[in-house]
């Protein structure tokens, strides 16, 4: 369908979509689009929203919203700008089936927490045994 797959820039410290998901999102899309019948429609494509992210690996926000908007046009429809607003926060495109399942990427946030605050309270009980 003339769409080709996105190369996104990652962010590291700026607010960026969820890699995991929109990998999901991408893979689905991309899919579709090699079958004879896509499968997905423009109108589902335009209402995909993705879980903001920051000090995380994310991807660019506004590539990735142009992106769509491409795949939108290429399947007949309006570009999402033109769209009523929608949801924040849509469900993802394929369920979890663990609840307690976290991405790596949320994983490696609250080790660096843990490692901090550790770190923290380690250095507090010391500086306070001196007295």
């Amino acid at each position: 369908m003339g769409v080709e797959r996105p190369t996104f820039t990652r962010t590291r410290v700026r607010e960026g979509y969820d890699c995991a998901d929109v990998d999901r999102a991408v893979d689905r899309i991309m899919e579709s689009l090699s079958a004879t019948h896509p499968s997905i429609g423009a109108g589902e494509v335009a209402e995909l929203r993705f879980k903001p992210i920051r000090f995380g690996a994310g991807y660019d926000i506004g590539e990735v919203d142009g992106w769509l908007d491409e795949v939108v046009v290429a399947l007949g429809g309006r570009p999402v700008e033109a769209l009523p607003p929608g949801p924040v926060v849509a469900p993802p495109l394929e369920q979890v089936t663990d609840d307690t399942a976290m991405s790596e990427a949320a994983m490696d946030r609250w080790q660096a927490a843990a490692i901090i605050v550790v770190t923290l309270v380690v250095t507090v009980l010391i500086y306070v045994s001196r007295f």
